[in-house]
């Protein structure tokens, strides 16, 4: 007993070394033994080891559990290694294991990392037929999986099905809701957790704060960071940094920058945010100025530097920038070319734009071809438009902005005919506007207002009056 105890300890220190030599100085070895060296080269990303001793252990006769294979496969999913969770999983049924809730609870977050909702439902059908369905754990790993999968109504039915919610309980299905956007149902949910005298924990506040930007509730993430500096938890990092993106999108930028260099615990993700606060704002000299800071900076870093030169209209930054790309080793993905050609386009060096696109390693994207669509409007070129046009046409594109654009640059060259063919192929092809939707935080209540629905909103009378009221004074003032 006391040797398994040193093995599991040493292994849990990372002194697989040391935990190996415990185990090959045993007089004798029994499963526990070899359970607790396997988990501590799994532990310690010696996976290729550990699968190793796996089968060292079945060639010496010793029977092996459903605990031999539940270490691998959480250590597995808790480094994204998904494939190989799975590959582990497949072969503890193989050998006529019955999994048990340790090893679903670590086998789902890798069928997310799969992005395989099958292999969820599977595993979720099993659950059912073997009354596991009731564990908190399993519950718990079925929000969060479902929520990445984007099926919000399976998680929210397997999180009302939790009569025992803890805060990872309540934390999942905030950070469900505010993955997929759904902040105002997020805020509802933290809002119950309160009130169901469950304490949050560092997760559950960075995720309420990101749903807080996603809807620039100030009041509420002023609340949120007054809690965090209270429990002294301001300072860590990804709290810090859900600070830095929230008062950024709320508009705060002071308060923004006051938060990141009170941080002393800065990583990858707080740059990101910084920096991406100054891009949205325009600020585009002091969103490079942080860029400059980051030693090693990675996809995110490059998009939020792109974008603010694409705002501020630095081209021979954004180009400069765009190398260095090569030199630090990060290959340029979708997102960078788009924000090149939005650069390049919008200043009018549209050759050089389409250049770009030409030269992609991968077939440009309706994205991409949409950013060149836009800077022809801008600079009233047919030749180049029509060009664009007919590629995103070809792409399929249902996005109705598009096709407006196209028709406006049309209609720039009185090209009315052209005009006509366009409205009748979004017909054709079913091609709709999405209604705009917009937010506003009014005395503690978020309200919500979506184009074509304004008769809904229980205001909307009296706010329609106000507005008919503005509308009078202004044309009175251009009179």
């Amino acid at each position: 007993m006391v040797q398994n105890s040193l093995i599991s300890a040493y292994g849990k220190c990372g002194k697989v070394e040391a935990a190996q030599k415990v185990f090959d100085s045993c007089f004798q070895v029994n499963r526990v033994t070899w359970n607790a060296l396997i988990s501590s080269y799994a532990q310690n990303g010696l996976l290729h080891e550990s699968m190793q001793l796996l089968r060292n252990m079945k060639h010496s006769g010793c029977d092996f559990d459903v605990v031999t294979y539940s270490g691998i496969i959480s250590s597995c999913s808790q480094r994204e290694l998904s494939h190989e969770a799975m590959q582990v999983f497949e072969e503890l049924l193989s050998v006529g294991l019955k999994p048990d809730v340790v090893a679903i609870a670590s086998v789902l977050p890798a069928t997310s990392g799969l992005h395989c909702s099958n292999y969820c439902r599977e595993i979720h059908a099993y659950c059912f037929r073997h009354w596991l369905e009731s564990d908190r754990r399993i519950q718990n790993a079925f929000v969060s999986v479902y929520s990445k999968f984007g099926l919000l109504q399976r998680a929210e039915l397997v999180f009302m099905a939790i009569l025992d919610r803890d805060v990872i309980s309540w934390s999942s299905m905030v950070m469900g809701y505010t993955q997929n956007d759904y902040f105002v149902e997020a805020l509802d949910t933290f809002q119950q957790m309160i009130r169901a005298r469950t304490d949050p924990n560092t997760i559950t506040i960075t995720s309420v704060l990101s749903a807080c930007a996603g809807i620039s509730s100030m009041r509420q993430g002023k609340e949120l960071h007054s809690w965090a500096v209270k429990n002294l938890v301001d300072n860590q990092s990804f709290v810090g940094s859900a600070l830095v993106d929230m008062y950024a999108k709320c508009g705060r930028l002071r308060d923004a920058r006051k938060v990141f260099d009170l941080m002393q615990d800065k990583n990858l993700v707080t740059y990101n945010a910084m920096m991406g606060g100054y891009a949205v704002h325009g600020l585009t000299d002091d969103a490079l100025e942080i860029f400059f800071m980051v030693e090693e900076p990675d996809q995110v870093s490059f998009i939020s530097a792109l974008s603010a030169c694409s705002h501020g209209g630095k081209v021979e930054e954004g180009i400069k920038i765009f190398g260095i790309m090569k030199d630090v080793k990060v290959n340029p993905r979708e997102g960078h070319y788009a924000l090149m050609v939005d650069l390049l386009a919008r200043s009018g060096r549209l050759e050089e734009a389409l250049n770009i696109i030409m030269t992609m390693p991968k077939k440009p994207s309706s994205e991409i071809w949409g950013a060149m669509l836009g800077a022809c409007k801008i600079h009233s070129n047919l030749e180049i438009g029509i060009y664009t046009g007919n590629q995103i046409m070809e792409l399929g594109s249902g996005n109705s902005g598009y096709y407006v654009l196209l028709s406006n640059i049309l209609a720039d060259f009185r090209r009315w005919e052209d005009v006509e063919m366009i409205r009748e192929l979004m017909k054709e092809k079913e091609v709709k506007k999405g209604a705009g939707c917009s937010w506003i935080e009014v005395e503690k209540n978020v309200h919500s207002f979506v184009a074509k629905e304004r008769a809904q909103h229980p205001e909307w009378e009296s706010m329609s009056l106000v507005l008919n009221v503005l509308n009078e004074q202004m044309r009175g003032m251009s009179c």
